[in-house]
């Protein structure tokens, strides 16, 4: 027979554990997004996600998609840059069953792009004999 200490005991362990997982839930939210110009998505597009001091970034796959597993829930700031398009930069609030974020990218004129590109200085040319 099971002593009723014991019987508690469980019980007071089980509702720890639902607890710890009912909070952590709440802390972290999965946040996704596509990230397209013209309608078309854009492969490589860095993203980046700052929460305060913490940054997160990842890259968008091939149809343009990105995600973010477990980011705190409140307000973050979202990055994206792509060579040959305007960045974007806009303030999101992280919350449980977000909508996917929907990004799209501006072209550059070729202008821009080369303003935007810092050249870089490379070694001179030396003939050997």
């Amino acid at each position: 027979m099971v002593s009723q200490g014991l019987v508690n005991l469980v019980r007071r362990g089980l509702t720890l554990l639902v607890l710890l997982a009912a909070s952590s839930a709440a802390i972290a939210s999965e946040y996704h997004g596509l990230v397209t110009s013209g309608g078309l998505p854009v492969p490589g597009a860095t993203v980046t996600v700052t929460q305060g001091t913490k940054k997160f970034a990842a890259v968008t796959d091939m149809q343009g998609f990105y995600s973010f597993p477990a980011l705190a829930d409140g307000s973050a700031t979202v990055d994206i840059e792509m060579t040959g398009y305007a960045q974007i930069k806009q303030q999101v609030a992280i919350a449980p069953n977000i909508a996917t974020g929907k990004w799209e990218l501006q072209l550059l004129s070729l202008e821009q792009i080369r303003a935007q590109l810092k050249p870089v200085l490379s070694a001179g040319i030396t003939e050997t004999q």
